[in-house]
């Protein structure tokens, strides 16, 4: 999808996860940004919860196959957020916004999401689940 300059890919995942007798389905709206502003993102994932109501997701299938089984890790304290003095203001902002948003959808959620949760996509991409 293009506006503008921003494109950005949509995909609908629709499905389950299995674990031995266990299974959850699940509806995903997928978007990642390809080129161009992350508003445009944003913008389109705000367009998408007022037709369904939407949350962001940050568990991988594999993590919620491992919760059907009930091998939960457990909570863990949030880590400290690396800064370098090579970077500028706006980089170390999004760094430390990116570790305060997998704590706080970590929190919503139940246990801390892996390292590649929210933080690693904030500005490229996103999953929202349909609730």
């Amino acid at each position: 999808m293009s506006d503008g300059d921003a494109t950005v890919e949509v995909a609908l995942d629709l499905g389950k996860v299995v674990a031995a007798d266990r299974e959850a389905p699940f509806c995903e709206i997928e978007l990642e940004k390809k080129a161009g502003s992350p508003r445009a993102l944003f913008a389109l994932a705000r367009k998408v919860d007022l037709i369904t109501p939407v949350h962001l997701g940050v568990l991988s299938k594999a993590e919620r196959g491992y919760r059907l089984l009930g091998s939960v890790p457990s909570a863990v304290k949030a880590a400290s957020t690396p800064l370098t003095p090579e970077m500028g203001a706006a980089t170390a902002f999004a760094h430390i916004a990116a570790a305060c948003l997998n704590r706080l959808v970590a929190r919503c959620r139940g246990p801390a999401p892996s390292s590649r949760g929210v933080g690693r996509s904030v500005g490229k991409g996103f999953r929202l689940r349909r609730i």
